[in-house]
């Protein structure tokens, strides 16, 4: 299983803001990032994720990631290439 890093990975409502000392703590699980309100995920807080590729489209580049809470949907983006089902991901957005 590859370990690949990804600095910064698009997942709808959580992308695009500055991180700041005030923030709260990242999300560290997927099952956190699923259980947000609308109003909770406009607040666009910091994610650190670690989870196994379920399943991947490279004629896309989609793929699912899944940790020990739940699975979610990766939208394609040119940071996820190279990516194969069955790889260990680590997710970070500020």
């Amino acid at each position: 299983m590859n370990l690949i890093r990804l600095a910064t990975l698009l997942i709808p409502s959580l992308v695009g803001y500055a991180l700041e000392e005030s923030e709260p703590p990242p999300l560290t699980e997927i099952q956190q990032i699923k259980s947000l309100t609308a109003a909770e995920a406009s607040e666009r807080r910091p994610v650190q994720l670690q989870g196994v590729v379920t399943s991947r489209n490279p004629e896309i580049g989609d793929m699912f990631l899944q940790d020990d809470t739940a699975g979610v949907y990766v939208a394609p983006s040119a940071l996820t290439e190279g990516i194969v089902r069955g790889d260990l991901v680590q997710i970070e957005i500020r």
